[in-house]
Order: C-alpha cells, then structure tokens, then sequence
C-alpha cells in the first residue's frame, strides 16, 4: 500500500512492490500477496539442489536436500501467507550457491552474488547481516585484489542505490532508509529500562510480560538476552540444531566452498539477542541443508547419514504438519474477522479517514493512511480498530464484529464533522513499525480526546 501510494514504506520494500505488481494484473490484495509468497516457495527445492551443488554435493545428495524442503511444514505455511518468508528464503539460498561458486573461482558468480547480496536488504532484515557477510566472502575469494575490491564496491552500490529500482530514492547513506531502522530499533530497545521502549510487550502473556519487565526495569541485560536464546530455541530448535549440525560439517570438512556457501546461516543469529518469531531462524534452513548435503561426500553410508540428520532436524514435522490445517483455520477466521471490519469501514469511513491502532492487518481489506490518537486534528478523521475503545476522552465503539474487534470514533455524535473537507498530507504511510502520527491538511481544530 505504502509503494503504491508514494509513502516510504517503514519495511523492507521489495515484497511489497511485487504484490502492487501482481495486483497490476486485476488481483486483490489478500489474493496477490499468497501468490507471490507460493511462486517463491515453489522454486525453493530447485535453488536448494542448486546450491547444494554449487557447494560440492553429489546429485543424490542434493537431491535429498531438495526433498526436505519438499516435507517442510513452514515453507508451506508460508505459502499461504501474506509474508516475504518464501522470497528472503529463495533469495539467501541463491546467495549461497552464488557465494560457493564465486570462491570455487567462478568470476560470473561472484559478480551475481554482489548484486544479489545489495538488493537483500530491500527483501529482509536479514539481508542487512547477509552485506558484510557476503563482503568478506567476495574479498576472501580467488581474483587479483583490484577485482576483489571491485566486487564489495558493486555490492555496496548496490545496497545503497537499490531502493531506487522501486521507485524510492536511496537515503544519504544505505542504513538511511526507514526499514532498517526496526532492527536497530530492537536492539536499542534490549540496553533501554524503559517498559514503553519494549513494543513486543504486548504480545506476552500477563504473568511472562511482568517477569519480562521486570528485567527490563532492573537493567539486566544479559538475563534478557538469555531469556530472547531460551525462547528461540523453544520455538525453532529444528531449525537451530540443523545449522549447529551444518557448522560442525564445515569445521570438520574445513572446505573452502563449504564455509562460503555457510556463511549466509550467520544472518539467524541475531534471533538469539532480540525478539524473534520462529520463522526468523527458519528462513535460513535450506541453506543447512545444503551445506550439509554437500558435506556428506559420496559414500552410501555418508548418504545414509545425511537422511538420517535430516530425519532428525525433521522429527517435530509430522506434528506440525497436523496442526497446520488447525492454525491455517485459524488465519482464515481472523481474516474473516477483520474482512467484516473492512466492509463497515467501505460504508461508513469517509473520504481522507485514517486508520488508528495496532491491528494494522484491517488495512488489507479497507486501506487507509495510519494514525496514532495524539489529541492533534488527526484524531477526528480516525478510525482505531483494536481489541478495546482507547482511554482518551470522547473515544466512543462504533461497531463491533462479534470476535473481540471494536471499532472507535472520536465523538462519534457530532454532526458536522470537525475537520470534515480535511485530507491527510501527502505520503501519510499506511503500515508503520511503532507509533505514527499523520498531519492534516485543511484543519486547525484541536482535538477533544487524547492519546490512546
């Protein structure tokens, strides 16, 4: 929404950009979204056999990588989400058969892995760690020194000029850009003894979220890093224990091709030092699986092997498999849910409304510009959707879609409208990380509420 309407978008773009690209084709936007996530996941096998050969693995070997993924409950998940998981995991499997071709002495791939590495970040977070891993990788790989220089300076080039292939003009530097501002953000949130500088708070349950803030409030930094590494562990140890199997391949093999095409699976680990979901981890699985495909040799018992540690990695799958029906019933009934918001807003938000609260994902089905109650003009042009009616004055439910979503208005009796012929500034941006505040144009009326 945010490319599409001029506004810089406050995550990685590219994803984005492709759905208003699907949605050129005359498709909505809950269907575009799956579509491209399914493409991306429907090439991951074919870029897993291709990097694990690039790595070394035989074709058998590479084969059996290639079908795990094909038995890979997340991938199909993914899938079926309006999520960039699928494209981050197609595109860093691809840097790493390009990185373990480029230090095998292939000089095309070293050439491609540049490029590819700089546009990462504008599909991920991770592509941000993926830069000075790629870097070292290209200095560290076969060429006269003037060349390896060259590679890294086309990298970062790239990085640096690459959102202006979506429209978006580069920032002064390449971390100047609004979507690499939540990573930072989240690590300047785990040094702060701030409660509200602590955003994924809300998504704890009571009793977790008071022991959580209570290390927050006592400045225990590393009692809060360990509590982040406990509980990713928890959510994704198949994916932890598949790329703890892969660095030990590595380590034993001490194969130059093989620690380049690694070195991409350093991205997950910043999951361990900040809030991170399972998909986080997971989304560098296939390259584990490369790695160690092409770390097995050829020997049937090594191929024996490697099915067995796949087997191993994969022992909660068929459990996973089994809930997903479950949790994709689930996804459905909240779509649903916040669909039935979507058609109340059709009839009865005006022109220049704006959108307010944290259950963003109503934008999908009835997209407006976001704004966060601040007692400004904007307020009265809000709509905040959210679990309860905000506790500033005069914030009145409007509607209520019968599953817990309760849609707010600002005096919701006045009649006329204050700030009615009013229209939100130019490039007001629809999805936002945090707090965001749109300014209005054609009205000076304060606002009677007050912040949520």
């Amino acid at each position: 929404m945010d490319v599409r309407t001029g506004a810089t978008p406050p995550v990685a773009p590219a994803y984005p950009a492709l759905i208003a690209l699907v949605r050129g084709a005359g498709l909505s936007l809950v269907a575009a979204g799956p579509l491209v996530a399914m493409v991306a996941a429907a090439a991951l096998p074919a870029a897993t056999w291709l990097a694990a050969r690039a790595a070394g693995a035989t074709r058998a070997a590479a084969a059996i990588a290639a079908a795990a993924i094909l038995f890979w409950p997340d991938a199909a998940e993914w899938a079926q989400q309006i999520q960039p998981d699928s494209l981050a995991a197609l595109g860093i499997v691809t840097l790493t058969g390009l990185l373990a071709s480029a230090v095998g002495g292939r000089e095309r791939a070293a050439w491609g892995a540049a490029v590819l590495a700089g546009l990462l970040p504008l599909v991920r977070t991770h592509g941000l760690a993926l830069v000075p891993i790629a870097a070292v990788v290209l200095l560290w790989a076969p060429g006269p020194p003037g060349r390896r220089v060259a590679r890294v300076g086309v990298l970062l080039a790239t990085w640096w000029l690459g959102p202006a292939l979506l429209g978006i003009a580069p920032g002064a530097t390449p971390l100047a850009v609004p979507w690499a501002y939540r990573p930072g953000g989240a690590l300047g949130s785990l040094l702060s003894r701030d409660p509200a500088a602590v955003p994924y708070a809300h998504e704890l349950h009571r009793f977790e979220r008071e022991r959580y803030l209570a290390l927050v409030e006592a400045g225990r930094t590393g009692a809060r890093i360990a509590w982040h590494a406990r509980r990713s562990f928890a959510r994704a140890l198949d994916g932890w224990a598949a790329l703890g199997l892969a660095a030990v391949a590595v380590a034993i093999s001490r194969r130059r091709r093989l620690a380049a095409a690694a070195a991409p699976m350093a991205s997950a680990l910043p999951a361990l030092l900040i809030w991170s979901q399972r998909r986080h981890v997971l989304v560098v699985l296939p390259v584990a699986f490369a790695v160690l495909a092409a770390a097995v040799g050829t020997r049937r018992w090594r191929l024996g092997l490697l099915a067995a540690m796949f087997a191993w990695t994969a022992a909660g799958w068929p459990a996973r498999w089994l809930r997903l029906p479950a949790r994709q019933r689930g996804e459905t009934i909240r779509a649903h849910s916040l669909e039935r918001v979507g058609r109340w807003l059709d009839v009865h938000a005006p022109p220049g409304s704006l959108l307010g609260g944290y259950l963003q994902d109503v934008g999908l089905y009835h997209p407006l510009p976001h704004h966060d109650p601040d007692g400004s003009p904007a307020d009265w042009r809000t709509f905040v959707v959210a679990n309860a009616t905000p506790a500033g004055a005069g914030w009145q439910a409007v509607y209520d879609n019968g599953a817990g979503v309760i849609v707010s208005e600002l005096r919701p009796d006045l009649d006329p409208r204050p700030c009615a012929d009013a229209r939100p500034a130019p490039g007001t941006p629809f999805v936002v990380v945090g707090t965001s505040h749109a300014t209005l144009v054609g009205c000076d009326t304060p606002a009677a509420g007050g912040t949520e």
